[in-house]
């Protein structure tokens, strides 16, 4: 028995020696993954460069700028490990910090990332934009013996490119293309934005690239709108933005479009809708034929803007409706779809300000002074006292924008109120006589009298009272 009992102790000493050691080898491990570590590093490959086969620079040549970071994930049966190599231009050699261990003796698998013109970095996030060049290689590989690491990469760029030619200090506003917005070394993934960016053209007649890809991969496009006056679509090949691929446009401009059309062309859901381009100007809102304090002339200055070329219809909110051209009486659905467009397309609709509306009823900077939104004959543009009608039956005004007189009456984002003579600049009425009556212009197609189809008739309801609407996208 005392034999047995000194056997059993035995063993138990030797599964407790062997717990605490495999507890020191986790907590060697564990603290190994807290070190911080640092070797010098050697690379091998290169950049491959956009357009060309051939290399754009030897990855150990003086080329690279100094603080240049590739980003490295190494791994090995030990795990992944993930490493920041940075350049020095003065030795001409990489330094790589990393954080756990490296398999020795064996080729091992490794991803390169290097971001050209980053925005910035935190912690384990790397910032991007459209600027922000993505060179990676999925398929690396690194070896790791007695001190030494040595890393195989050849860089190749992520996406396609793409720049614009046009008038030098030019501001343009690119939709279609979406970018690459952070990098998170820490979980291995990218976030994007569908947005659009503004871009300048440079002095030597270029903007500079931009980084991405088709936003619309089905019908790819671009849209440009131009200093906020002029605003244009392409379709365009779907391998111009391939990765590794570059391309350049003309800006289009009044006299050459250069295969582009006119407007932004948007898709949602198989529903296609037009925004027009409105030139920013100064004009005199309200009646200078009237004494009403509703009606007080007073000059207002506004920015560009592009406004819908019809009003909101069945078909853009996904009505099962038979007529789908119809527009939409409801402004609770307006509420949803605006929601649902800015989530899908990245973009900020809105109901246009009273402001926006009567500019672009008169025609804006384009304006012939007409009675009605784009002719002194009713008839020509509105439908009155008829009941509602398809969008785009009548003539559009001089901006090409079609039944702002007649049809559906349309709601805008302000509340109704009194007008002042006061000058202002981009108004937008969020304080009035009465906050639950909100301004509506336009006139509607049941109503036979004249005068409340014109530029400047106003009205006013509650917002949940069934009228019509139309979109507007702002520049800023």
């Amino acid at each position: 028995m005392k034999r047995f009992m000194n056997s059993f102790v035995a063993i138990i000493g030797i599964v407790l020696m062997t717990a605490l050691s495999c507890t020191k080898e986790l907590a060697d491990a564990t603290d190994l993954k807290k070190e911080k570590h640092t070797c010098t590093m050697k690379l091998v490959g290169s950049i491959v460069d956009y357009d060309v086969l051939n290399t754009k620079a030897e990855a150990n040549a003086t080329t690279w700028a100094d603080g240049s970071v590739i980003y490295l994930k190494m791994e090995s049966p030990l795990g992944t490990t993930n490493g920041e190599a940075v350049y020095n231009a003065v030795t001409e050699a990489w330094t790589i910090s990393y954080y756990g261990s490296l398999y020795e003796g064996l080729s091992n698998a490794c991803t390169a990332l290097y971001f050209d013109n980053k925005v910035s970095s935190y912690n384990s996030i790397i910032t991007l934009d459209e600027g922000t060049i993505i060179y990676e290689d999925l398929e690396g590989s690194y070896l790791y013996n007695g001190g030494d690491l040595v890393v195989t990469a050849n860089l190749k760029p992520k996406t396609g490119r793409i720049r614009f030619s046009g008038t030098e200090g030019s501001v343009i506003k690119v939709f279609g293309v979406t970018h690459y917005t952070t990098y998170n070394l820490a979980t291995d993934n990218y976030t994007t934005s569908d947005s659009p960016f503004k871009i300048t053209v440079k002095s030597d007649g270029y903007t500079p690239y931009c980084y991405g890809y088709f936003t619309d991969t089905q019908e790819p496009n671009i849209k440009l709108w131009i200093d906020a006056k002029e605003a244009y679509t392409r379709y365009c090949s779907k391998d111009i933005f391939n990765a590794g691929q570059s391309g350049k446009m003309s800006i289009p401009s009044a006299d050459s479009h250069n295969g582009w059309i006119d407007g932004l062309h948007f898709n949602y859901k198989n529903a296609k809708f037009k925004m027009v381009a409105v030139e920013g100007g100064s004009f005199i809102m309200g009646d200078p034929n009237s004494s009403d304090v509703y009606y007080t002339p007073h000059r207002v200055t506004l920015t560009g803007y592009c406004m819908g070329e019809t009003e909101i219809t069945q078909e853009l909110i996904g009505d099962d409706s038979e007529d789908k051209r119809l527009p939409v009486l409801d402004s609770h659905r307006f509420s949803d779809i605006i929601e649902r467009l800015n989530q899908k397309l990245g973009l900020s609709f809105s109901l246009p300000s009273e402001a926006q509306w009567e500019f672009a009823a008169k025609g804006g900077v384009k304006s012939k002074g007409y009675k009605y939104s784009g002719s002194n004959n009713i008839d020509d543009v509105a439908w009155h006292d008829v009941g509602l009608k398809e969008v785009k039956q009548k003539l559009p005004n001089e901006l090409g924008i079609y039944d702002m007189s007649g049809n559906a009456i349309e709601w805008t984002r302000d509340i109704f109120g009194k007008f002042t003579t006061i000058s202002v600049v981009d108004p937008i009425v969020t304080k009035g006589q009465d906050l639950d009556f909100f301004c509506l212009r336009g006139g509607e197609a049941i109503d036979n009298k004249e005068a409340n189809y014109t530029n400047v008739a106003r009205c006013s309801d509650f917002r949940n009272s069934r009228y019509g609407g139309r979109l507007v996208l702002n520049w800023n």
